[in-house]
């Protein structure tokens, strides 16, 4: 073991190569915190042709799950974004001149924004490595990781917050001009292949989206959410494809055949006109600029996040200088701010709506939101994360699934009827599960306790008909490992020998439509599909072993809503089918106007007219 490191990585590609590098000229053994971190350092350290027998032999993933310390992903959280806040005062804001001028050329107070994210975004990293270094096997072993001044900071919060000391070998840092030049060698290439075309007239669109979704069951999850025929029709939107991961490729190809206008941004050409020249400057002299002044400050540490955001910023670039865009409505509820300053730029709004319930913690994701308008169903969605915002307008809209769920009510005997298996006498349970990942608060273990419990609620009460609403879709790949692959297919084949049990299609039915048809639906965790129920007017409970408690109803109404043990939770299942418990009477008319500002299901065309009337 005396050979062997524990390595911790920056949310940096080129430091991983740089650690895999020296633990290979060392005969280093690499032990790796996290399955997330280890999988990305594998796929972008798999061309060092070399070091790939290294890589296979020497460099191993860690089983530490944080997942399984109840409360610690909160607190990771919580404290990343608390600590970005805290290391952006005291080491950049006394030298914030870049700030400044960023803020000034890109006419715009939200670069800031940017940097605190990216900031966040590291500081989570190392804090979930680190912690996981803390409840692994070797707590005092050496730790091999690359200097810098976020990374010696986290550290040094870690060290006095538990009271330890690391011993850990410090990597000098790359030569930061690094970064400039491997973003010109991008640059240059990115000019060559897209290729150009001279004065094109401007294409004009009330709205902009990337395609994202492809299903069509709920109108609130698809693409064309705005559109009404009457204030915004078909020919009002651009669909445009980013990227080229799978389902967006199918969303797009999706949008093509609906007969909407599209652009795939990656294969468009540049556009030479008169706002040329001030994109070149931008994108070829300013990042020079900026790292020689970070250079100059102490903070070459920085050019890292300037030459990214330069790279992100150019595809963005590229389409406004061909279309001119009114509305852009966002996909990134976590908010990249590089997005919203380009389209500033060109006088375009961008504006999100969130789409699920947001009060169960204070996700770094969701920190430092820089977009111009956010629409959402009611105040707490917004406040829970609103103190590190950078938003410019809120409005509150009400829950959108309402009209969808209304809708489903008066088609209940035809839902029903055409849900197959399902017993039309009996009453019916639904439980709801969610995405899981090891490398997170929702691990493969608690999915397959779930399952379990509706196993078991089915074979109790055989006079229900089960349902069980899937998160993926079918067809969709779960992440189940190796180890528990038996242990899942034995639960499904189980499940699937119920006589009184429905596995719910999810690519044919969407939430609201078995929300219409339960007596009582149940989320694997403080997850939407009960939020939701529970402003429809139904009796919702919530099934939590991760132990959150941050969401307003676990605060208040623990063992009333919100469980972590199943005994009480069918009890209460229980009490509700024999009309003992009324979820409508423990919830305050304040509660529910909390988390859905309208008692009315007109949530769709508060967004479009807000839209519709935005100024040009």
């Amino acid at each position: 073991m005396n050979n062997t490191h524990i390595a911790v990585f920056n949310r940096n590609k080129f430091e991983y190569g740089q650690l895999i590098l020296y633990g290979f000229f060392r005969n280093l053994k690499l032990l790796v915190m996290g399955g997330d971190i280890y999988s990305s350092v594998i796929t972008h350290c798999r061309n060092i042709f070399f070091a790939k027998k290294y890589i296979k032999e020497s460099v191993e993933k860690s089983n530490v799950m944080i997942g399984k310390q109840k409360g610690l992903w909160y607190e990771i959280n919580e404290s990343a974004i608390d600590l970005s806040t805290k290391f952006y005062n005291h080491n950049i804001k006394k030298h914030d001149g870049f700030i400044k001028y960023y803020n000034s050329i890109l006419g715009t107070q939200k670069f800031e924004a940017y940097i605190k994210k990216e900031l966040c975004r590291q500081i989570f990293n190392l804090l979930k490595q680190f912690h996981a270094i803390r409840l692994s096997a070797l707590p005092g072993g050496k730790i091999l990781m690359c200097k810098n001044p976020v990374s010696k900071f986290v550290v040094e919060y870690m060290e006095d917050k538990h009271q330890v000391k690391y011993r850990i070998k410090w990597i000098g840092t790359l030569w930061p001009g690094l970064f400039v030049l491997i973003y010109y060698a991008w640059l240059f290439r990115e000019l060559m292949k897209r290729g150009v075309v001279f004065n094109r007239q401007k294409k004009k669109y009330r709205l902009a989206r990337e395609a994202a979704s492809e299903t069509s069951h709920s109108s609130i999850l698809g693409d064309d959410i705005a559109i009404d025929g009457k204030r915004f029709k078909k020919e009002d939107m651009l669909m445009l494809k980013f990227s080229k991961n799978p389902q967006r490729e199918n969303a797009f190809k999706e949008a093509v055949k609906k007969g909407f206008n599209t652009a795939s941004v990656p294969e468009l050409k540049i556009n030479i006109n008169r706002d040329f020249f001030n994109i070149l400057f931008f994108y070829l002299f300013v990042p020079l600029r900026t790292h020689i002044s970070l250079f100059a400050s102490g903070q070459a540490y920085l050019s890292y996040y300037i030459a990214l955001f330069h790279k992100r910023c150019f595809p963005i670039e590229v389409l406004m200088n061909l279309y001119g865009i009114k509305c852009f409505i966002s996909n990134k509820l976590w908010g990249d701010a590089e997005e919203t300053i380009i389209l500033n730029r060109y006088g375009t709004k961008n504006v999100i709506l969130h789409l699920s319930d947001l009060t169960h913690y204070r996700d770094y994701m969701y920190a430092f939101s820089p977009h111009n308008i956010y629409f959402t169903w009611g105040d707490i969605h917004y406040d829970s994360h609103a103190d590190n915002y950078f938003v410019d307008e809120k409005f509150n809209i009400g829950c959108p699934y309402k009209r969808n769920y209304n809708k489903a009510i008066c088609n209940k005997e035809k839902i029903i009827k055409e849900m197959p298996l399902l017993q039309t006498e009996k009453k019916k349970v639904t439980f709801f599960d969610t995405a899981f990942d090891n490398d997170t608060f929702v691990m493969e273990e608690y999915f397959l306790q779930y399952l379990e419990m509706v196993k078991e609620f089915c074979d109790r009460r055989k006079d229900l008909s089960i349902l069980l609403k899937p998160k993926a879709l079918p067809g969709e790949e779960l992440k189940i490992s190796q180890n528990n692959r038996k242990m899942y297919e034995r639960l499904r084949k189980e499940l699937d020998a119920c006589k009184n049990f429905v596995l719910v299609n999810s690519s044919k039915w969407a939430a609201e439509e078995v929300i219409s048809i339960s007596d009582v639906c149940v989320t694997m965790g403080m997850n939407s599909p009960a939020t939701i129920a529970l402003i429809c007017g139904k009796n919702a409970l919530y099934f939590d072993p991760m132990s959150d408690k941050n969401h307003l109803f676990a605060k208040k109404y623990h063992n009333i809503l919100v469980f972590e043990d199943k005994n009480l939770l069918f009890k209460q299942i229980e009490n509700i089918l024999t009309e003992k418990v009324n979820c409508q009477e423990v919830l305050s008319e304040k509660d529910i106007r909390l988390y859905d500002a309208f008692d009315d299901d007109m949530a769709l065309e508060r967004l479009r007219d807000n839209l519709y009337q935005l100024p040009s």
